[in-house]
């Protein structure tokens, strides 16, 4: 049985000494301040498998700077984009008129991504995401395959790519006021004349990631969050957090 945790970085993360020691740990954007806190940091040291997803703007340097590539066990960096045979990683021939304007080509550009290296000395790899999670993800005005926030992409990774069979997610506490889409965000009815989605608001990203577990009824999925749950899907466990 293949497990594995995905921590993002909401409020109910102070509460991360619950979640059980996986197989793999998935750590999503800057993690900087939150390692000062003695439980979040013993629980990223007692993982040898660490997969670190970053976007072009999330602040990964400042972890290379502090050393933590050098001092945990990070086997992978992703980039929670799907490859759609227009760019590669580090790849600048990236012409997709879909995606005019997106952080990809930015990332790909960023040559020093490429050359972090593990506490081993050897360059860490970059992968983007697998076509296996197309099926699973919807299209806006920004992305033709896209989940709704880069949190719900590593869920989608974890399961399609990495072949989990039980995922426990805290951190994910579904933000009110901002998210990965609020500065892009188009009126519902143009969204809809075009048949696109905006999954930015916490309704919907709630409705996204309960769609997505109830479809793969075979995972075990466990949720640590201070968010408001849909409590009848047979394969879904919420631990309700307790906000201090």
């Amino acid at each position: 049985m293949k497990t594995v945790s995905l921590l993002c970085r909401g409020p109910s993360l102070k509460d991360v000494s619950l979640l059980p020691i996986c197989d793999t740990l998935i750590l999503v954007n800057t993690w900087v301040d939150e390692l000062n806190d003695p439980n979040i940091e013993k629980y990223i040291s007692s993982h040898k498998n660490i997969i670190h997803s970053v976007t072009n703007n999330c602040g990964w340097h400042l972890m290379k700077d502090n050393g933590f590539y050098e001092k945990y066990n990070v086997k992978k960096i992703l980039l929670p984009y799907v490859d759609l045979s227009a760019c590669s990683p580090f790849d600048t021939r990236f012409s997709h008129k879909q995606h005019q304007g997106n952080t990809l080509p930015l990332i790909c550009d960023n040559k020093s991504l490429k050359n972090i290296k593990d506490r081993d000395g050897n360059k860490i790899p970059v992968e983007l995401l697998t076509d296996k999670n197309i099926d699973d993800m919807v299209r806006t005005h920004r992305y033709d395959f896209c989940a709704p926030t880069s949190g719900v992409d590593c869920l989608l990774h974890s399961v399609n790519d990495l072949g989990a069979d039980v995922v426990n997610i805290i951190g994910m506490d579904f933000y009110d006021g901002f998210g990965y889409y609020s500065d892009s965000k188009r009126d519902d009815d143009t969204a809809i004349k075009q048949g696109l989605m905006d999954i930015g608001t916490p309704e919907k990203m709630k409705l996204f990631v309960c769609n997505f577990i109830e479809k793969h009824s075979n995972v075990i999925f466990n949720i640590f969050t201070m968010a408001e749950l849909k409590n009848d899907i047979k394969n879904l466990n919420i631990i309700n957090v307790v906000k201090e």
